[in-house]
């Protein structure tokens, strides 16, 4: 199996080869969109879905957390448990910490009237140990947030935190789940690549796919090998040429998460991405790397990436064009001046 036919695969699992129909966006946002770039997941829902408005971020069926990994995420709301759950340690020591330090961030957010002014840290009080031992690099105040259930409504100006009721899943079912979806998204994929796109550690990212069992099937390509869910091995095998434009958000859209593979494997992409814009990302042409594209507010900076045709120039024009950008209309800019 070659690479070209995974990331075929791939794309089509997250329904960036053919768009869903105008509406499903629990659908496209199945594995979650992240959010952390000022309208980030708008463009995930644009490359997803049919007929898509600036507003559609703020669907009803969408909701936004802290959950996998502290970052910003708009992920479907019937789901919102298997993102923050999924993610629970096995550890007891560190999971009965964190069920702590939960309880105090939502009993501080529903008194937060009476003390708007406290820092996040004191918020919570003294982290234990045990979770400064294991999770030192991750925002404990967001993680805590996402475990207690609450929403959140950030706007790229300020954060709203939303109470919301008490999640209900088993947490061993959530897990199962969230490596699930991921496997849907990225597969065939290591428990080490689920280990940073979930921020779980490697111990729990090797049981949680010990766990499915059965329901996964080993997979080996030219360069790599991973795990697939039996189910979509038979779609992988016969992943076929895609043919579309489609914009992708770096640090937004699943296919460009760091640890990717085959969409973005040459790190000179990055850097022809147009920082510092407020969002920044790749344009894929029929299934390759074309151009970087960076926005600011309505204004669409394009720079190809490898020779483009008139027609391919036109073609990624209009689709840079239909993109809903809240408050503004989209205007396109060549980088290369032609």
């Amino acid at each position: 199996m070659e690479p070209s036919q995974i990331l075929w695969h791939r794309l089509r699992a997250n329904h960036l080869a053919e768009r869903l129909p105008a509406g499903a966006f629990s659908s496209a946002a199945f594995a979650g969109l992240q959010d952390s770039a000022p309208r980030a997941a708008l463009t995930g829902l644009y490359s997803r879905v049919q007929d898509v408005t600036p507003l559609a971020w703020e669907h009803p069926s969408l909701v936004q957390t802290w959950a996998p990994r502290g970052a910003v995420f708009v992920v479907p709301r019937s789901d919102l448990a298997v993102f923050a759950l999924g993610i629970v340690p096995r550890d007891v020591r560190l999971r009965e910490a964190l069920k702590q330090l939960a309880v105090k961030a939502r009993d501080s957010i529903l008194e937060a009237r009476k003390d708007e002014g406290r820092a996040e840290s004191d918020r919570l009080g003294p982290i234990p140990p045990v979770v400064l031992d294991q999770m030192p690099r991750l925002p404990i105040w967001r993680l805590a947030c996402a475990l207690a259930g609450v929403q959140i409504r950030w706007d790229a100006r300020s954060t709203e935190l939303l109470p919301s009721p008490a999640l209900e899943m088993d947490e061993e079912q959530a897990r199962r789940e969230l490596a699930r979806r991921f496997l849907r998204s990225l597969g065939p994929a290591e428990p080490a690549r689920f280990t940073r796109w979930a921020a779980v550690t490697k111990a729990d990212a090797r049981a949680t796919f010990d766990a499915l069992g059965d329901e996964l099937v080993e997979v080996r390509w030219t360069g790599g090998a991973g795990f697939v869910l039996a189910e979509t091995a038979d779609d992988l095998a016969g992943a076929k040429p895609v043919s579309a434009v489609r914009f992708v958000a770096f640090g937004a859209d699943p296919v460009l998460q760091p640890g990717e593979d085959v969409v973005a494997a040459d790190r000179s992409h990055r850097k022809g991405a147009l920082p510092p814009w407020a969002c920044t990302g790749l344009v894929l042409l029929d299934g390759a790397v074309a151009a970087a594209w960076g926005r600011s507010q309505g204004r669409l900076r394009i720079l190809p990436l490898a020779p483009l045709s008139d027609n391919q120039r036109q073609q990624i024009e209009a689709e840079a064009l239909r993109m809903p950008i809240p408050g503004a209309a989209p205007e396109v800019l060549w980088k290369d001046n032609r």
